[in-house]
């Protein structure tokens, strides 16, 4: 049975916590306080971060945990179009699964404009009560890209279309970056339902889907 990208989560994160080793939150490795340079796609040399911003949107980042931010923006010309961005500031290459459309919604929770969490279709079909015997909601993979992220450095690891999670209408949307690992044991529980706090919206990136967008 093909499900949404929502669905598919669960299951990518199964093969991402197999693959990269995030139950134990990234390889262990020395922290450096200084700044990492931004990593342009396709493009290893100099940093190119005006370049990338321009292109991408600036992130809003998350704290880092064990020496790894995640952060998220949106693109300038198309605010459903958001960019997951991995900030490696240790001494070693860490590594992310990115499976296309699915992988980037662990990275956000999504509030619309009256502060209430906005769940997938998947989440939502994972909140309904299942008969025995159902099978499995499975989605079709249509890439997986393993990357290796080098010490101190900022870059795209991860993209997707809103759209192709969210029931989305003409309006005024927050987006809250989270560590990816923390999204899948969050977005199912009650309470995370309730209003965006003031203090995350503070640490939220706002996005206007205008009424001709959709």
């Amino acid at each position: 049975m093909r499900a949404s990208a929502g669905n598919a989560l669960l299951v990518a994160f199964s093969m991402w916590f197999s693959l990269c080793n995030v139950s134990t939150q990234f390889k262990r490795a020395t922290v450096e306080e200084k700044p990492s340079k931004v990593v342009c796609e396709g493009r290893f040399s100099a940093p190119c971060g005006d370049e990338e911003f321009r292109k991408n949107g600036k992130p809003l980042m998350t704290l880092p945990l064990n020496g790894v931010a995640f952060g998220v923006s949106a693109s300038p010309t198309d605010p459903t179009a958001v960019f997951v961005w991995m900030d490696n500031q240790t001494d070693q290459t860490q590594g992310y699964f990115m499976a296309c459309n699915v992988t980037f919604l662990s990275a956000f929770f999504l509030y619309d404009s009256a502060g209430n969490l906005m769940l997938t279709q998947g989440e939502r079909n994972a909140r309904q009560p299942r008969n025995p015997g159902d099978p499995p909601d499975l989605e079709e993979c249509s890439c997986c890209i393993f990357l290796a992220i080098a010490p101190h450095t900022l870059q795209v690891v991860d993209r997707g279309d809103l759209t192709l999670a969210y029931s989305l209408v003409a309006g005024t949307y927050s987006l809250v970056p989270v560590n990816p690992p923390a999204r899948k044991s969050e977005a199912l529980r009650p309470e995370n339902a309730g209003p965006l706090s003031f203090a995350a919206q503070k640490n939220s990136l706002r996005i206007v889907i205008p009424p001709d967008a959709r």
